[in-house]
């Protein structure tokens, strides 16, 4: 049958099935075999390309792109697997990772489960989901699965066949997953393996591996970060005050992040700084945090106002003792955090005096 089997994939070689006359029924193989006997296993390499991760990324947060598509195909040398049910009954895949599963509990990715579906890789804190596509994902490829076809599950061919079912290449959809701290600087997935398929006949079909490499997105913060510390709200005259609620004009000034680092690509992932504001030197908030108004330092002599905090528009306050979303970080060199500040009047009565205020900031990349 071997010497037939050239004609018949060169009239499919975009199909995954090779159909055969019932004439030559009693002559096919069964089982898997390789075709021609040029045998395997099939080497397989996705390349995830480049990936950034922001650095405070939760555990179990997706890392760049939810299931990335890769075709993956062999090198020089490819072999084609080909298989067959007829005489032979059933013909089992196993499809086993050969790399550790996390140990730990993570939500569920996509609406799938993660329980021991999350691989380690050659990064600490950094795992991996693969979820393969044709020729082995399910009923549309002839396999009966135990499950979705994520590494790693089980299926089976039954029942008698009129093609053969043939595998040279695979679709994988490929999720990397932030499962502990992660190294800053480019960390690399060295290639190695991390899965295989075993099939009736034959054993090892084909072994998987992943490279490419992961980046913390994330700048640092200079010991002088604030374009004016401290911010100078300006002198006002007590009579200028004329009841709560009352704010004096607002006075910018910028927090300079330094060597940003983020995902450069058009339509990449994006990391956002997060600004989190807590008082000190007896700063605290007044009424709701959330309008960013916080009294004055104990070293202060007036009394009646605050301050308040607000981001560039003039108008929206930052929020206090929580994390503030701010803006995406630039793919490199500086980004700059624009604020505003004012003194807003909390008594009814206003004492002239020195107004004081002071917060600790903490920057967080999501």
């Amino acid at each position: 049958m071997n010497r037939l089997l050239p004609s018949l994939m060169a009239i499919s070689a975009l199909s995954s099935l090779l159909p055969f006359s019932h004439a030559q029924a009693n002559d096919i193989n069964d089982g898997c075999f390789w075709q021609n006997d040029q045998y395997g296993p099939m080497q397989f390499t996705a390349d995830i390309g480049p990936v950034f991760v922001p650095r405070d990324a939760a555990i179990g947060d997706v890392i760049g792109t939810l299931d990335k598509l890769i075709w993956v195909r062999q090198g020089p040398g490819a072999v084609t697997l080909l298989c067959h049910t007829q005489v032979v009954p059933v013909i089992n895949l196993n499809v086993r990772n050969t790399a550790p599963a996390f140990s730990g509990s993570l939500p569920p990715i996509g609406g799938d489960n993660s329980d021991g579906k999350i691989l380690t890789t050659s990064i600490p804190g950094v795992g991996i989901r693969v979820k393969l596509g044709q020729p082995v994902s399910g009923p549309q490829d002839l396999w009966n699965l135990d499950g979705p076809p994520i590494v790693p599950y089980n299926g089976y061919i039954d029942g008698s066949m009129f093609f053969y079912w043939q595998q040279s290449s695979m679709d994988a959809y490929i999720t990397l997953v932030k499962i502990g701290d992660i190294a800053p600087g480019p960390q690399m997935l060295d290639g190695r393996e991390l899965a295989q398929g075993l099939y009736t006949g034959v054993g090892k079909g084909w072994s998987l591996s992943v490279t490419g490499t992961v980046t913390q997105a994330e700048c640092s913060v200079s010991s002088t970060p604030v374009s004016a510390d401290p911010v100078d709200l300006g002198e006002w005259q007590q009579s200028d005050f004329t009841g709560p609620g009352y704010t004096t004009r607002a006075t910018p000034f910028t927090l300079t992040l330094n060597s940003c680092i983020s995902d450069p690509a058009s339509g990449g992932s994006v990391t956002t700084a997060n600004i989190r504001l807590d008082g000190v030197n007896g700063s605290v908030p007044i009424g709701d945090p959330m309008n960013g108004v916080f009294s004055l330092s104990t070293d202060s002599t007036a009394e009646g106002v605050g301050i308040q905090l607000l981001l560039a528009d003039a108008s929206t306050p930052v929020g206090l003792g929580v994390e503030v979303p701010l803006q995406a970080i630039s793919p490199s060199g500086d980004t700059v955090l624009p604020f505003n500040a004012r003194f807003y009047q909390t008594d009814a009565l206003v004492k002239a005096g020195q107004a004081k205020g002071a917060l600790d900031f903490t920057i967080t990349y999501k």
